[in-house]
């Protein structure tokens, strides 16, 4: 949308302005739909990740058989993507020195991707997803250290809160030491991700601004895979996937890494990053939804509690840290 197209329009007075026809006024409706659909698909498709993840574990993939299929898959889909729809002819080529930056969040991107499917392997989707959005806080925390200074205590307040719901969630259930051990080495997992993910979008910012937020993706992901790889053949060959879990995997490429990008970059553009970026707050819902109704999930009184108490802290540090940009 152009700059001319979103200006306002002023009308003509009153005793002379024409009445606007009906099938106008339903059009002006639906087009201001168009992005929030947009972000909401975006956010539903990224949500349903670790549900389908769990689908594939159940049909015989291990990690990293799934790290392979997503990668291999969602890879090409960029770059064919952004051969045919999103190259420009005018755009500056790119230099060694712009792929070498891409190195760190490839590598930061392939360690918080490895982490959150193997925290799927001990936690349920809803709670690993719960875990993983936390990630405002770690880039709060990244940005002080950056910029040397000691965050706001109304931050460290919210963040305290954000993590205390988070301990109510991540409650061992009552299955003995060794279910206790394994619950917390996947919250362990999860926090991991929620960290190198964290640290991504720190780094990626810079890289960015440099490359274009098309070329840094293919570019990224690309980088990731090549990480991937060595790690899916160090056990040798795997076994080829049974036609389910392909088609798993192929979910997971396709629905849930490449269309969110797209649908994501498309919303931000037509309603603003501030605007999507609170839709989006909705992801953990619809994961805990989709994984009660899918995959038999539940939470009891206080886990549910404290995902409410996760998921205002995150929105509210994500205010906090809109409102610490502005006045920078």
């Amino acid at each position: 949308m152009s700059t001319a197209d979103s200006a306002p329009i002023i009308p003509a007075p009153a005793a002379t302005a024409p009445a606007e026809p009906a099938g106008a006024a339903r059009t002006g409706d639906r087009a201001s739909l168009v992005a929030p659909l947009l972000v909401l698909s975006a956010t539903t498709a990224l949500a349903f990740k670790g549900i389908v993840a769990k689908l594939a574990y159940g049909a015989g993939v291990d990690v990293a058989g799934i790290l392979l299929l997503r990668f291999g898959l969602a890879v090409p889909m960029f770059w064919l993507i952004y051969q045919f729809f999103l190259k420009q002819p005018n755009q500056a080529p790119l230099h060694w020195r712009d792929v070498l930056l891409c190195v760190p969040t490839g590598i930061l991107f392939a360690i918080a991707t490895e982490a959150d499917f193997r925290a799927l392997v001990y936690l349920d989707a809803g709670t690993s997803r719960l875990v993983l959005f936390t990630y405002p806080a770690i880039i709060l925390l990244a940005m002080a250290a950056i910029e040397r200074r000691m965050p706001a205590l109304r931050t460290v307040v919210l963040m305290a809160a954000t993590y205390g719901g988070l301990l109510l969630v991540l409650r061992p259930a009552a299955g003995g030491a060794a279910a206790a051990a394994d619950y917390w080495v996947g919250a362990a997992w999860a926090f991991t991700s929620a960290v190198t993910y964290g640290l991504f979008l720190v780094a990626s910012r810079p890289v960015m601004k440099r490359t274009g937020s098309a070329r840094f993706t293919v570019l990224s992901n690309t980088i990731t895979f090549l990480i991937v790889i060595p790690f899916g053949l160090r056990h040798g060959v795997p076994e080829v996937p049974s036609l389910q879990a392909f088609t798993w995997g192929t979910i997971i490429a396709a629905v849930c890494t490449v269309l969110p990008f797209f649908l994501m970059n498309e919303g931000v553009r037509r309603w603003g990053a501030e605007r999507a970026s609170r839709l989006s707050l909705v992801g953990p819902v619809v994961t805990l939804a989709a994984a009660w109704i899918i995959l038999g999930e539940q939470l009891g009184p206080l886990e549910l509690a404290g995902a409410a108490i996760v998921i205002a802290g995150v929105a509210a540090l994500e205010l906090a840290g809109k409102k610490a940009g502005a006045k920078s």
